[in-house]
């Protein structure tokens, strides 16, 4: 048996190239830990993604949600925590939290994943990974799950923006750090230099090297929603959360 069931922890401290203009971790760096340790986690049980990969099979993010308490900082030294919850429908879940010195939880994060296969990308049933006879952890509730972004009426449209070489991951498309990149950069400074409470992305279509991404977006008081499509359909929807005083 493959046991996922058990919380996998690591230490981080916040580097500096983690932090934005106030030192607060940035919503795309808190997707980098998270794939990181997610990655750890299952390289802890013999599931790295080479092994995967070799399998025919690949790990690939749908939907992730990240309730923010108090943001780390650049130099903050933390605990992140991983757990797999298993597979509901065609996503399997898994949860995270980066944690203080005093035990408190300062992010609380959920992650909806496909399993494919690793040239075209077609999902494949979740009974795929079944040859692992793998135990998961069953803590996370149906509430807590990443739901489907609707945006809202009267979208803006703004200028496109190009995937480029440095946006490309070993998956051969936009890394799911990146989208997050994009939202706060479209986002009017005054919510994206405040607190960010809360982030919503729903990844719907690969963006690849060479895509131009048609953006639109919408501000309605503290909450930032972003939509992009390229030639092939729909990419990716965001909703960002503020605490603009």
């Amino acid at each position: 048996m493959t046991d996922l069931s058990k919380v996998y922890y690591t230490p981080v401290t916040i580097a500096s190239y983690d932090g934005d203009l106030n030192r607060r971790i940035k919503p795309s760096s808190i997707l980098k830990y998270q794939q990181e340790i997610g990655e750890l986690q299952l390289d802890s049980v013999g599931l790295k993604y080479s092994y995967l990969y070799d399998k025919g099979m690949v790990f690939l993010l749908t939907r992730a949600m990240g309730i923010i308490y108090k943001a780390p900082c650049f130099e903050d030294k933390v605990t992140l925590s991983t757990y797999s919850c298993g597979p509901k429908g065609v996503n399997f879940i898994r949860g995270y939290e980066f944690i203080d010195g005093d035990g408190n939880v300062l992010i609380h994060s959920v992650s909806l994943f496909v399993l494919t296969d690793p040239q075209g990308h077609n999902i494949l049933r979740p009974s795929a990974a079944d040859i692992f006879d793998i135990r998961h952890n069953d803590s996370i509730k149906e509430k807590e799950l990443p739901q489907r972004i609707i945006l809202p009426d009267g979208m803006k449209k703004e200028n496109e923006r190009a995937i480029r070489f440095t946006d490309i991951d070993y998956n051969g498309h936009l890394n799911n750090a990146i989208y997050a990149d994009i939202a706060m950069d479209y986002a009017p400074l005054a919510l994206s230099s405040a607190p960010l409470r809360r982030y919503d992305i729903n990844f719907l279509g690969e963006a690849k090297l060479g895509d131009s991404l048609d953006i639109s977006t919408h501000t309605n008081g503290s909450d930032f929603y972003i939509g992009a499509s390229h030639e092939r359909g729909k990419c990716f929807t965001a909703r960002l959360m503020f605490d603009v005083k």
